[in-house]
């Protein structure tokens, strides 16, 4: 038995032509979905928290505090502490 292209094409179409789940016709619309169900929302929120940032990028700081109570402090006087936020390990140095 040679496999031709038209033997190919007649197997195919009698396939597709076969109905035997009962399924009927193909659902319309989005298949997969474009809103996330909320386990992979709330899977996304522990996977973006999981990640350690690098220390000098603009998230590096995200577990490390830059003040205290009201007080924050910014530019410069944070550098000392990203080498804080380095040595407890919540960045990548």
């Amino acid at each position: 038995m040679s496999l031709t292209d038209r033997a190919i094409k007649r197997a195919v179409h009698e396939v597709l032509a076969e109905d035997k789940t009962g399924a009927g016709p193909a659902p319309s619309g989005p298949v997969l979905g474009a809103e996330r169900s909320p386990e992979l929302r709330k899977f996304d929120v522990l996977m973006d928290d999981a990640y350690r940032p690098d220390c000098w990028h603009m998230d590096g700081l995200k577990r490390q505090p830059t003040g205290w109570g009201p007080f924050q402090i910014g530019g410069y006087a944070a550098l000392p502490f990203i080498a804080v936020a380095a040595l407890r390990g919540v960045c990548r140095p």
